[in-house]
């Protein structure tokens, strides 16, 4: 007879501690990541990368931590070798996932096991991981365009050299993560460690990065920035500016009630643009959701009062009108308006996976599609979606429309194809 034999492991697994104390002493937590660690440089030594490093796979044995549950590198390698990367496929927990994991990279190698550990490393310090979100979308977003907040913001007893020696395993390029687990764990003792860059990277420079980032990993529109590309074709339209010299940036800070939280995720899960602003910068719409669900909210930049829009119900991604009479805005596949005052929704169009769209001056309204990567016009009257051509096969994301009329910037991301913010030409599609 055949028979398999596997170590008994009495204890609890990591998660089960951290469910229980939810933070752990730092020195624990630095003890438990080395033992991890230690695990790992075997692992790689022998050209096994783990890829799923998470606290449900640490097993602690009588207080030492014990690496379990190779599936997924023992999946990889017995499809042979890269294949199952090779198609683009994530393997693993969104939490606890490298940026080039997370984006389907061909090749992974230790680096993104060290990230991973970095970010279980956090958890034990900080009590939840660098990330966290109601979807894998939202999740995956933040590990490829956001830095984690400081550690010891959060928690001040945390040494500095422990805290560089975490923001340098939670590197967003590889290039700039430990070269070994061995030396992760040698860092985590040494006092005199400070990675000036790591600690530099999470402090301040979050916009940088995230051009730099989402070039490297062909980010799309949709997590580039959002907010940005709204504020943007404002500042481009509405200030009228014809020389060099910069516009001065506008502050805005609209406050919630406590029970509302800002809604900007589609029904797929997806991040979308949010809020709208007019083109005079005197009038925003945004969308907020209660216990009661998501809906559409006015705020007159001159007042202080903020007015539901009745008739916007599960609404998103808002648009105004360029009159400022009307906002128009989507709930699930139907583009529909209403007056800005509130009213009966009218039905514009059927619009299969939308990402956004603008309200042009010459009655039209330019939306974006997932499905088919189109880019199209609908008439603010309703009717069907009129394709503009898309001679790079891009997928378009929350476009918004220039001064001209005849452009407007997007967020685009192709197979072959450069992702980020670009300029559409609306006539002959090309970016």
């Amino acid at each position: 007879l055949l028979y398999y034999v596997m170590p008994v492991v009495t204890g609890e697994t990591l998660r089960a501690r951290l469910e229980r104390e939810r933070q752990l002493p730092i020195a624990e937590a630095v003890r438990i990541a080395r033992e991890v660690a230690s695990a790992l440089d075997y692992a790689h030594r022998q050209n096994v990368i783990h890829r799923d490093i998470k606290p449900e796979n640490i097993l602690l044995h009588d207080g030492s931590a014990l690496v379990a549950d190779f599936g997924i590198a023992l999946a990889v390698q017995s499809a042979g070798g890269q294949r199952m990367t090779q198609t683009g496929l994530s393997l693993g927990t969104p939490q606890y996932m490298s940026p080039e994991q997370a984006m389907g990279e061909k090749t992974i190698d230790a680096r993104s096991d060290i990230y991973a550990l970095g970010a279980v490393l956090y958890e034990m310090l900080i009590g939840e991981p660098p990330f966290s979100g109601a979807t894998v979308q939202v999740i995956v977003a933040k590990v490829l365009t956001e830095r984690p907040t400081l550690p010891t913001a959060l928690r001040d007893t945390i040494p500095p050299h422990v805290e560089s020696a975490v923001l340098t395993a939670l590197a967003k390029l590889p290039a700039d993560r430990f070269e070994s687990a061995k030396t992760f764990a040698d860092t985590l003792t040494n006092p005199t460690f400070t990675d000036v860059a790591a600690a530099g990277r999470s402090r301040g420079m979050a916009a940088a990065s995230t051009t730099s980032v989402a070039a490297r990993w062909g980010l799309v529109g949709w997590v580039v920035g959002i907010a940005g590309l709204a504020v943007a074709a404002w500042v481009w339209r509405g200030t009228g500016r014809q020389d060099d010299q910069p516009a001065m940036p506008t502050y805005l800070n609209v406050a919630l009630a406590d029970s509302t939280s800002f809604g900007n995720i589609d029904p797929l899960g997806n991040q979308v643009d949010g809020m709208s602003l007019s083109a005079d910068g005197r009038l925003l719409v945004y969308a907020a959701g209660t216990g009661r669900g998501v809906q559409l909210y006015r705020r007159d930049l001159g007042d202080f009062k903020t007015t539901p829009i009745a008739g916007t119900d599960g609404a998103y991604a808002p648009m105004l009108s360029p009159d400022n009479k009307w906002v128009a805005f989507f709930v699930g596949n139907e583009m529909r308006k209403v007056p800005i005052d509130g009213g009966t929704a009218v039905l514009l169009a059927t619009v299969p996976e939308p990402t956004g769209a603008s309200w042009s001056r010459d009655g039209r309204i330019l939306v974006a599609v997932r499905e088919g990567d189109m880019l199209g016009w609908v008439p603010e009257s309703g009717g069907a979606i009129t394709p503009i051509p898309n001679p790079s096969r891009a997928t378009i994301y929350t476009p918004q429309l220039l001064a001209d009329g005849k452009h407007a910037l997007v967020g685009a991301v192709g197979l072959e194809f450069p992702g980020g913010i670009h300029v559409v030409d609306l006539v002959s599609g090309r970016l």
